[in-house]
């Protein structure tokens, strides 16, 4: 039995990690064509569209991203009235949705097309927000390579027709109408698996459905509170600079969310665990917590030295410094933030797995403000002492993520995390160190800088090996939650979000 079970793991782990190629190739091959095709001010038109039907998604999946997985981690008979239920929620709220989203539009005053980009965009929250609410429900169910094959199939087709209506000379327009067809796909595939899970449909009871949205929001709160203030810069800056500011934020934030893959999927496999081990024992949570945050850092730490040492190549790689030389100086900003948003992800998770929501939901209405305030200052200074708007505004994302940093340590400080392990971040901390200085003595020598990149990792993990850094790590393998190792490279392919 255990011999099956270990080949089936290898098996489904094996197809995971070879979509996982498809599914990374697709989305940097989209960044080396959608900004440079599109150019700076397009590519803003389009990313702000993509921001505002993101920020609206939010109120249409109410909190159901947290809730829906913990209810069904705990009680998978549920699951066919929670999901009947919720998706006749999201359809209602969807509804309001795609009206407020043309109001907010005209309120703006956006030029054209960005109203016609914002209405194809909320279109599609229809389906992805059913879609999201399967996601849910496999996630819940620790069955996560079923969502992962529709990411694929989404992602493929975007890459491959997006490529072949920008060398056809289309616009943002078009880009948008396919970024909505993909996620279709998505969705149907994933429908098309909800059998596994699903195995018969209930009628629907609109008392539940109104008892989900009770219960959704503290969870809703959260994460309303928490879109709007990854959000809102994008907003703020179309307000008070040109779609070419957008457009250089946007192309170096994409590279920055793309990079958060990792502690995504990481939270998504380590979430239901963590919910089912909160109502165990309090030294198994944190152990777990403790030894998730020490492999968060020792991932993080790398690509951050990575992406700031090489902004200006990644820049010149990706989108071309022609249009976007201004993105670089945003791409390191944002390369500091990497490892809070990374101890985010963790500490995020850990906090809703203690049913902890209702204070998540009041720090992150903090942020919010907090946020708003430091774009409403910054962002027009640097508009007028640089040109840049994007620099206040990034700034300002790095300080919200600090302070959230502060407050999950501050509730979690004798729940979930013990003492912290100093010797082990100091370690990694001299890695790090070790390995940008590296890379810094090589400047001076005519190698590729990939291949500068590549010397640099090594020197990483020699010096963490010497150190006995990552033994302890290991460590979590021991934990009662293999659930997590296969979860992983399950999760590994989807990230949520549709964006490119």
């Amino acid at each position: 039995m255990i011999r099956g079970y270990a080949k089936s793991v290898a098996r489904n782990t094996a197809i995971m990690m070879i979509a996982q190629i498809i599914t990374w190739a697709s989305s940097f091959v989209l960044m080396m064509f959608l900004p440079k095709y599109l150019g700076s001010s397009s590519y803003g038109e389009l990313y702000l569209a993509i921001s505002i039907a993101t920020m609206f998604q939010v109120i249409i999946e109410f909190g159901g991203q947290y809730q829906i997985t913990k209810e069904i981690s705990r009680s998978r008979e549920t699951a066919p009235h929670i999901l009947v239920n919720s998706a006749l929620t999201r359809i209602f709220l969807w509804s309001i949705s795609i009206v407020l989203m043309l109001e907010f539009c005209r309120v703006a005053n956006y030029a054209w097309p960005v109203p016609l980009l914002v209405v194809i965009l909320g279109t599609s929250k229809l389906w992805e927000s059913i879609n999201s609410l399967l996601r849910n429900c496999y996630q819940g169910f620790e069955l996560m390579e079923y969502p992962s094959i529709g990411s694929v199939v989404e992602r493929t087709f975007l890459m491959v027709a997006a490529i072949i209506v920008l060398l056809a000379g289309s616009g943002q327009v078009m880009i948008a109408a396919i970024m909505a067809v993909s996620t279709l796909l998505n969705f149907m595939v994933s429908a098309s698996f909800s059998k596994k899970i699903i195995h018969f449909i209930p009628k629907i009871n609109f008392r539940k459905a109104r008892l989900l949205l009770k219960e959704g929001i503290p969870y809703f709160m959260w994460s309303i509170f928490a879109t709007i203030y990854y959000r809102v810069d994008v907003i703020m800056l179309s307000l008070m600079t040109a779609y070419s500011v957008v457009g250089w934020y946007g192309a170096a934030y994409k590279l920055f969310d793309v990079l958060m893959f990792f502690p995504s999927i990481f939270s998504q496999a380590l979430f239901p665990v963590l919910s089912r081990i909160t109502e165990t024992t309090k030294e198994g949570l944190t152990s777990a917590v403790q030894k998730s945050l020490d492999i968060i850092l020792f991932v993080g730490i790398p690509i951050a030295v990575l992406l700031f040492l090489f902004a200006q190549h990644i820049t010149s790689f990706l989108f071309g410094l022609h249009d976007y030389q201004n993105s670089i100086i945003i791409m390191k900003i944002f390369s500091v933030g990497l490892l809070l948003v990374y101890a985010d992800f963790v500490l995020g998770s850990t906090v809703l797995a203690l049913d902890k929501q209702k204070f998540w939901s009041v720090i992150a209405g903090i942020a919010v403000v907090v946020n708003i305030a430091l774009n409403y200052f910054l962002i027009p200074f640097y508009q007028k002492s640089t040109g840049n708007g994007g620099i206040g505004a990034a700034i300002a994302t790095l300080v919200t993520e600090l302070f959230v940093m502060c407050s999950a340590i501050f509730m979690l400080k004798g729940r979930a995390l013990g003492k912290i392990n100093f010797d082990l971040i100091i370690k990694e901390a001299l890695g790090g160190s070790i390995m940008a200085g590296t890379i810094i003595l090589m400047r001076g020598i005519p190698i590729h800088w990939v291949i500068q990149a590549l010397i640099g990792s090594l020197v990483y993990l020699v010096i963490l090996f010497l150190l006995y850094a990552y033994e302890e790590n290991l460590e979590i393998f021991s934990i009662d939650y293999a659930a997590v190792i296969k979860n992983y490279f399950y999760a590994i392919l989807y990230r949520g979000e549709a964006e490119t």
